[in-house]
């Protein structure tokens, strides 16, 4: 935007006609809507008033609204309350499992799974791509990260891919246990 307004900033404003404003007015827009995506990908709003399920399902929705592949968002079970860092943290996650889909997998479909039976929280992101190449960096450093914050909570993370099949990433939490965890607020930080 600043490089297209900087072109007319040494001109007559009669030549800046309203036909040569509208690309520019269209970048501002575009602008405004990815700083509004990226704020609100911070601390999703929806995180905070409706918890991690509600959370989700809106990011996947969005999501699919700005890529060319199919995802499917699919809760099971009874979503307990659970800590807000521990919400904002799988959400994080889920994020990061998706965004390695779209960059990397060459994939169509994507299925991120939430479900929680009587302790056991369990998330499944699976899709139809190429598989991971365990040389390409990026991959291999955001899997780290997720790996990471799952080890800080006590989980389980395992990875199956299988090349031009796809990848299955599974996550283990035992409610219980996190809800024990020092430090841990169990109360709803952000209400």
């Amino acid at each position: 935007v600043k490089m297209n307004l900087s072109v007319y900033a040494g001109t007559n404003p009669q030549q800046l006609t309203p036909e040569k404003l509208v690309p520019i007015v269209k970048q501002l827009d575009d602008a405004t809507d990815n700083l509004r995506r990226t704020a609100h990908n911070l601390m999703p709003d929806r995180l905070i008033e409706d918890g991690l399920v509600e959370a989700v399902f809106y990011f996947c929705n969005n999501l699919q609204k700005s890529v060319p592949i199919s995802i499917s968002f699919q809760p099971m079970g009874t979503m307990p309350s659970l800590p807000t860092q521990f919400e904002l943290s799988l959400y994080r996650i889920i994020q990061e499992l998706m965004q390695n889909i779209i960059k990397h997998a060459e994939a169509t479909e994507a299925i991120v799974q939430l479900s929680c039976e009587h302790d056991l929280l369990s998330i499944t992101v699976e899709d139809n791509g190429k598989g991971i190449n365990e040389d390409h960096e990026d991959v291999g450093l955001g899997l780290k990260s997720i790996e990471a914050r799952v080890n800080e909570f006590s989980g389980r993370f395992t990875i199956e891919t299988t090349p031009n099949v796809g990848t299955t990433v599974h996550l283990e939490f035992s409610v219980a246990a996190i809800n024990r965890m020092p430090g841990v607020n169990t109360n709803k930080i952000y209400s």
